[in-house]
C-alpha cells in the first residue's frame, strides 16, 4: 500500500517501510515487550491505547534503542580502541571487553540486516 501526501511532496511509502523495518529490529530487544505492556490498558479504548503506544515507543526508540547505524559506529570504534590496548597490554579485562563488544556488534548487525530486509 502506497500513500502520497498531495501538495506536500511527501512519500509516505518510505515512512511505512522504515517503520516496518524498525519494528522488526525492535522485536530483537527484550525491553520492547515492556514498552508494549506499559502502553496497553485493558480499560482504555483502542485509540487511546494506540496513541499511548506510539508516544512510548517513540521515546523508547530515541532514548534506549537508538539509531542502529550510530550504535554500530560507536561499538566498532570502541572495539578498535580495546583491540589497540590488547596489542600493548596482555590483560584479561580488555579481552573480556573485546568479547562483550563482539557480541554487541553481532547483535547490531542482525538488527541492521532486519532493517534492510
Amino acid at each position: 500500500m502506497t500513500f502520497q501526501a498531495v501538495g506536500h511532496g511527501l512519500d509516505k511509502r518510505r515512512n511505512l517501510d522504515a517503520s516496518r523495518n524498525n519494528f522488526e529490529s525492535w522485536l530483537t530487544q527484550p525491553e520492547f515487550l515492556e514498552v508494549v505492556t506499559k502502553s496497553w490498558r485493558v480499560e482504555s479504548n483502542i485509540v487511546d491505547n494506540v496513541s499511548n503506544f506510539i508516544n512510548l515507543v517513540q521515546d523508547w526508540n530515541k532514548t534506549i534503542f537508538g539509531n542502529i547505524f550510530a550504535r554500530k559506529k560507536k561499538a566498532l570504534g570502541e572495539l578498535k580502541r580495546v583491540q589497540g590496548a590488547l596489542e600493548k597490554y596482555n590483560s584479561t579485562q580488555p579481552r573480556e571487553k573485546e568479547t562483550e563488544l563482539q557480541c554487541e556488534i553481532e547483535s547490531i548487525l542482525n538488527q541492521e540486516e532486519l532493517f534492510w530486509a
